[in-house]
């Protein structure tokens, strides 16, 4: 595992000024290029934790990290997708951040078992609508 400011990567666009960013959780490159594109449009950068540990390391040392986004693995069953949740909440939950949760096709019915394993983040259904994710995160910038 790496460490310190080498446990995550920033995707950024040329010409974006360092500000606030969002961080994924998660490890679909060709997702990572989809919200990179996204949250750029927004004028943020796009910090990518491949777990939840790098992703306490990001929070711990990126402090304007103002969304997070967690990807469910399009394969995870249901009960993989609730540890992989309980996970990411037991390493970040302190962060208090805002946050929205990839959910798969085939978990998509299961959001109210989700839910019920404590998954508090308001969750997209995949593919991403870039439209709907930009939106989710100006209205928790707005809060």
């Amino acid at each position: 595992m790496r460490s310190g400011v080498e446990s995550y990567r920033s995707v950024q666009a040329a010409g974006i000024a360092a500000g606030q960013a969002v961080l994924l959780i998660g490890e679909d490159a060709a997702l990572e290029a989809q919200l990179a594109k996204a949250v750029e449009a927004e004028g943020l950068r796009l910090v990518v934790a491949a777990s939840a540990t790098e992703a306490k390391d990001c929070l711990q040392k990126d402090e304007n990290i103002v969304f997070i986004v967690g990807d469910l693995d399009d394969g995870m069953t249901l009960q993989q997708a609730i540890d992989a949740t309980q996970s990411n909440r037991q390493h970040i939950s302190w962060s208090r951040l805002p946050g929205l949760l990839l959910v798969p096709p085939g978990l998509v019915a299961h959001e109210e078992q989700l839910r019920a394993s404590g998954v508090l983040a308001d969750m997209l259904p995949k593919p991403v609508d870039a439209d709907m994710l930009r939106l989710r995160i100006r209205r928790a910038q707005a809060r």
